[in-house]
C-alpha cells in the first residue's frame, strides 16, 4: 500500500534500455483509480526526474471521474517538464455536446500551447468518438495530437484516418497488425511494459 519508488525508477531505466520509443503512466495501464492527487504528484515527480536524466520521451495519463481532477493533474504534469498526456473523458455519465465542447475548452487552456494531447477513445466508456467528430474537435484544440482507439472495427478506423491525416493514432495490441498497416502509429499497451522486446519486434516486422 505504499509507491515504491526505487522499484519504478528501475522501470523506468529498463524500458529505457529495452528500446521503446516513450512511455507513459497513471491511466488505465497504471491504475489511476486508485491513484489521488497526492500520490499521482509523487509518482509524476519521480517520472519526471528519471526521464528527464534518461531524455526519454514522456506522457501521463490524466483521466479522473471529473474536470477538476484532470485539470489539476495535467497542470501538475505540465509544470513538471512532462511532454503530453493521455486523457480519458469523465466516464460516470454521458456528455452533452456543449459540456463535450466546455470539457476540451477547459483541457486545453489548462496546459501551456505546446503541450501535447493524445485522446483515451475506449467503447467501454461514454462518448465514444469517431473520425467526424475528431475532425471538428482537431479544429477546437490545436494542441490534440491524436488518438488511442481501443475499438476494433475496421471500417470506423479507416474513417478516422480519412478524416483526420494530421492526428497520430494509436491501437491497443489486439488490433495492432491490421491497424499498423492502415496507418495506425504505434500501440498504446500494457503490453509494452510485461514485455517490451516482444512488441518492439513486433512492431520492426
Amino acid at each position: 500500500d505504499r509507491f515504491d519508488e526505487g522499484v519504478f525508477r528501475e522501470n523506468i531505466r529498463r524500458l529505457h534500455a529495452a528500446g521503446v520509443h516513450g512511455i507513459y503512466t497513471t491511466d488505465s495501464d497504471g491504475e489511476f483509480y486508485a491513484i489521488e492527487l497526492d500520490e499521482f504528484k509523487q509518482i509524476v515527480r519521480v517520472f519526471a526526474d528519471e526521464t528527464q536524466r534518461l531524455g526519454f520521451p514522456t506522457q501521463v495519463g490524466v483521466t479522473w471521474c471529473n474536470t477538476q481532477g484532470m485539470l489539476d493533474r495535467l497542470q501538475f504534469a505540465a509544470s513538471c517538464g512532462i511532454l503530453g498526456a493521455h486523457v480519458g473523458h469523465p466516464f460516470f455519465m454521458p456528455m452533452t455536446p456543449e459540456s463535450y465542447t466546455a470539457f476540451w475548452q477547459d483541457v486545453r487552456r489548462a496546459v501551456p500551447e505546446d503541450f501535447a494531447l493524445i485522446h483515451y477513445n475506449t467503447p467501454r466508456v461514454h462518448n465514444y468518438q469517431h473520425g467526424p467528430d475528431y475532425a471538428m474537435l482537431a479544429t477546437q484544440v490545436p494542441n490534440l495530437v491524436g488518438s488511442k482507439h481501443v475499438g476494433a472495427d475496421v471500417p470506423d478506423f479507416l474513417t478516422l484516418i480519412e478524416c483526420t491525416p494530421q492526428l497520430s493514432h494509436f491501437s491497443g495490441e489486439h488490433a495492432f497488425t491490421p491497424f499498423m498497416l492502415l496507418g495506425a502509429r504505434g500501440m498504446y499497451s500494457w503490453l509494452t511494459s510485461f514485455n517490451p522486446h516482444y512488441v518492439l519486434d513486433w512492431y520492426d516486422d
